[in-house]
């Protein structure tokens, strides 16, 4: 069984493959993701929440501010 990431760090699955992000990366990659679903959506409504989602969760990842436990934890996790 692995340890747990350290508080404020998420690990993603991508087959295989592990990656651990820092709150911040997390939300920003969220963000692109609702950014490039709403590109390619057919429905404007939906477009557009996706767009505002998107928004949301960078205006979040903005609020992140160096020294919080989250930037701590990511300099942790670069130390090892």
């Amino acid at each position: 069984m692995e340890p747990s990431p350290p508080h404020g760090v998420f690990r993603r699955s991508t087959g295989k493959e592990k990656t651990s992000m820092t709150a911040r990366q997390f939300l920003l990659s969220e963000s692109s993701y609702c950014r490039r679903r709403a590109a390619r959506c057919p429905d404007p409504f939906l477009a557009e929440e996706l767009r505002r989602l998107a928004e949301r969760f960078e205006q979040t990842a903005n609020a992140v501010q160096p020294g919080s436990i989250t930037a701590e934890a990511a300099q942790e996790q670069d130390s090892h």
